[in-house]
């Protein structure tokens, strides 16, 4: 009888990061404890706590380097959910959540941009501007300002900025993009 164990591909990392092995069967979660469902504006902190737990700390220094950060990681956090929030009522964006069904918990998230969505990355700091967010949620300059005050915008937003012109470019045509996924 063969092995339990597949083969997979190992790929080449960039220093300091790494690559993952599958999961041993074993230790997998039964389909039967897992349920999707549509994620509402209540969900935007669990995802967005989530989002720090599957990013490597060293992909996130990039983005939000350590003399630009609050005093914990919770304002963090709280920060990121509030910057998500106003996507989950965008119309064209869709959150899509997986929940553990036996402790109520989401444990993976998506965020699609559907083709009627310009292209135009929620995750960027524009997006405020480009969707109307500020004015949607009635918040102030200064409110928006603290909400991006420990990110380095050129390293959070310059590279989504970039995605989107190739986007725009190489898929000329309305499409759906996968803006966020964690697991």
């Amino acid at each position: 009888m063969g092995s339990q164990h597949q083969d997979f591909i190992k790929i080449p990392v960039a220093e300091g990061s790494r690559q993952t092995a599958p999961v041993d069967q074993s230790k997998r979660l039964a389909a039967s404890e897992i349920k999707i469902e549509v994620a509402e504006e209540k969900d935007a902190f669990q995802i967005a706590k989530g989002v720090y737990t599957c990013f490597p700390e060293s992909s996130m220094e990039k983005k939000e380097p350590l003399h630009l950060r609050p005093a914990t990681k919770d304002i963090r956090i709280q920060r990121l959910s509030r910057r998500i929030h106003p996507s989950f009522t965008q119309p064209g964006m869709h959150w899509i959540k997986a929940i553990h069904i036996p402790t109520s918990t989401i444990i993976g998230a998506a965020a699609w941009a559907d083709p009627t969505l310009p292209v135009h990355n929620v995750f960027r700091s524009s997006a405020f501007t480009f969707y109307g967010w500020k004015e949607k949620m009635g918040w102030s300059d200064a409110e928006v300002d603290e909400l991006f005050a420990h990110i380095d915008d050129q390293a959070w937003s310059g590279g989504l900025e970039k995605d989107d012109e190739i986007r725009g470019q190489v898929l000329s045509e309305p499409h759906w993009y996968l803006a966020l996924l964690i697991t």
